[in-house]
């Protein structure tokens, strides 16, 4: 696309207008704590890796 600029050709891309990429203040603190909970998830995830299995059954009773 001769004359694009990137973020016009990336809208075009995807089919976006300018306005569907419009957020508001309280859509932007539910990403914020979503994306606060699953980084959460993935540290418990790797931690989980380095916990053995007898102390995973003793966790879980």
């Amino acid at each position: 696309m001769p004359g694009s600029t990137s973020s016009q050709s990336c809208l075009e891309t995807f089919h976006l207008t300018p306005e569907t990429l419009e957020v508001s203040e309280e859509g932007i603190k539910v990403l914020r704590q979503y994306l606060w909970a699953t980084q959460v998830l993935v540290r418990c995830k790797q931690s989980a890796v380095r916990v053995s299995a007898q102390t995973w059954a003793e966790i879980n009773g």
